[in-house]
């Protein structure tokens, strides 16, 4: 089998991608012309189109004596087979996104607020460290729990071969808040402990107290939130048959914040 090359090929062209080589030794034109500054063997271009690559050239030299479609065919000792191949550019571009689920452990906090059992004396009242008080808030961890959230990251290649490119991502979590509520007309008894430097000994600021003051409210609130962004430029560094390994280097910000917050409306009824 020989293929001729005289500046036009017998061939077909598929999307400007594909060109395979005829069988037969009469010349025939084809749609769009090779452009003939380009030698047999060579990489050559269709029009407009993308350049083509050779994946293989298959010598003929060897040919002596064969047949191609039943008819004998000289051998040519020039003259080679271009087999190109159809190239399609690497998509540089990407983006992901990424569903997050989070366990957060909060702060621990002192006792907040402490209630005290029917009839202790007023001076002992939500007072720490006695049996008849009882903690309501605080003393432990606030805003624990799971946490659902989100990540999304865009990056861009700078080579179709993927080695270098530059990313952008921005994660968050959902925010926990913590509102607790109470009110009281004396009964049951509220307090907010603290030490007393003065005295040198566990005290209470009484929120309500029998005859003393009433709660309109009392509430305890808090509230959490985080979330990061970075910038990063990446280097793929390794390749192998299970994965790969990258460089990178950038920017990042993150940020983690808490609130507490107590608000008390009081009437005080003898004070």
């Amino acid at each position: 089998m020989k293929c001729n090359y005289v500046g036009k090929l017998a061939a077909t062209l598929l999307g400007g991608a594909m060109l395979m080589c005829g069988a037969s030794t009469s010349h025939a034109q084809v749609s769009r012309s090779l452009d003939d500054s380009f030698p047999a063997g060579a990489s050559g271009r269709i029009s407009d189109e993308s350049t083509i690559r050779p994946t293989s050239y298959l010598d003929e030299t060897a040919a002596s004596g064969g047949s191609a479609s039943g008819s004998s065919a000289a051998a040519s000792s020039s003259a080679s087979r271009y087999v190109p191949s159809s190239y399609t550019p690497s998509n540089r571009n990407y983006a992901r996104g990424e569903y997050l689920q989070w366990w957060i452990q909060g702060n621990s906090t002192p006792p907040l607020v402490t209630t005290s059992t029917p009839g202790t004396a007023r001076a002992n009242a939500g007072v720490l460290g006695l049996n008849s008080t009882t903690v309501l808030v605080g003393g432990d961890a606030l805003d624990d729990g799971l946490r659902f959230g989100g990540r999304l990251t865009l990056g861009h290649w700078f080579d179709d071969g993927q080695m270098t490119g530059i990313e952008f991502s921005l994660m968050g979590l959902g925010g926990d808040d913590t509102n607790i509520n109470f009110a009281s007309n004396g009964a049951p008894i509220l307090a907010r402990p603290f030490f007393n430097q003065n005295l040198n000994q566990q005290d209470a600021q009484l929120a309500a107290f029998p005859g003393v003051v009433t709660a309109d409210q009392l509430s305890v609130m808090t509230d959490s939130e985080f979330y990061s962004a970075n910038i990063l430029l990446r280097h793929n560094w390794r390749t192998g048959s299970h994965g790969h390994i990258d460089l990178i280097g950038g920017y990042r910000y993150a940020r983690f914040g808490e609130g507490l917050l107590i608000t008390e409306d009081l009437t005080v009824v003898d004070p």
